[in-house]
């Protein structure tokens, strides 16, 4: 994550992660990068949302509604 940051010059503060396990989670909040948790993987909606992450999806089918979410927290 911090190298990711690093190379795309962005601050955490602007940066939204997207992944689909607890780990995904954690690392992103470790580094202070939000997390959009989609649980398409084999991590279901409760355990990322008692992960932590800061918005749980079932899946990106609504690509209005992720977009939506990725732009409303970054920039």
């Amino acid at each position: 994550m911090r190298l990711a940051l690093e190379r795309a010059e962005v601050q955490a503060a602007d940066a939204v992660l997207i992944g689909d396990t607890p780990a995904h989670v954690a690392g992103a909040h470790a580094h202070g990068v939000r997390a959009v948790a989609v649980a398409t993987g084999r991590s279901s909606e409760r355990e990322l949302r008692e992960a932590g992450a800061d918005l749980v999806l079932p899946d990106l089918c609504d690509t209005e509604a992720v977009v939506a979410a990725v732009h409303g927290w970054a920039g």
